[in-house]
C-alpha cells in the first residue's frame, strides 16, 4: 500500500510495452470519463496471459473511501475485448471510489447506492446492480474510446 494517494497513478505491468502503453492510455481516458475531478487514485493493472477471467477489480487500501485498486486483465484476449474489459473494471473503480458500492467483505451482502442491500449469494451475477451498470457503461465507454483513438 502506498499510504493515502495524493495524485493519479496508473501502473501497468506484464505483457509488452506497446500493450502496456495502450492499457495505461485507456485507463486514464476511462478515469477521466467516469471521475473527471477525482485526482487521488492509484490503479495497479496487471496484464496476465493465463488469467482465468477476462478481468477483475478489487480495492486494496481502505474500506472507507478506497483510493487504491488492483485490476487483472487477461492479456491474451484481442485488443478490443481487453480494452472493453478494462472499461468495465474502471466502472467498478468508480463505484468503489464514490462509495456507490460498499461490501462487508466478510458477509455475502453489499450496499448499493446507500439504499439497496443486495444478497450476493441469492442474486445472479448478471443481476447484481453494479454489474448491470458496468455492463451498460463498458459499451458506451468503449465506443467513446474508439472515437477518441
Amino acid at each position: 500500500s502506498q499510504g493515502r494517494v495524493t495524485k493519479m497513478v496508473v501502473l501497468v505491468t506484464g505483457s509488452g510495452k506497446n500493450k502496456r502503453a495502450l492499457v495505461e492510455e485507456a485507463a486514464v481516458f476511462f478515469k477521466n470519463q467516469l471521475m473527471p475531478r477525482m485526482k487521488n487514485l492509484w490503479i495497479d493493472i496487471k496484464l496476465r496471459p493465463n488469467f482465468e477471467d477476462d478481468g477483475d477489480c478489487i480495492w486494496t487500501d481502505s474500506y472507507y473511501r478506497p483510493r487504491e485498486f488492483h485490476i487483472n486483465l487477461k492479456s491474451t484476449n484481442d485488443e478490443d475485448h481487453m480494452i472493453k474489459t478494462l472499461a468495465h473494471e474502471m466502472v467498478h473503480v468508480k463505484q468503489w471510489a464514490r462509495e456507490e458500492i460498499k461490501d462487508g467483505r466478510d458477509t455475502s451482502r453489499a450496499l448499493w447506492k446507500k439504499t439497496r442491500l443486495v444478497d450476493c449469494e441469492k442474486t445472479a451475477y448478471e443481476d447484481l446492480p453494479w454489474e448491470k451498470e458496468a455492463n451498460k457503461l463498458e459499451e458506451i465507454l468503449f465506443e467513446r474510446w474508439k472515437t477518441y483513438k
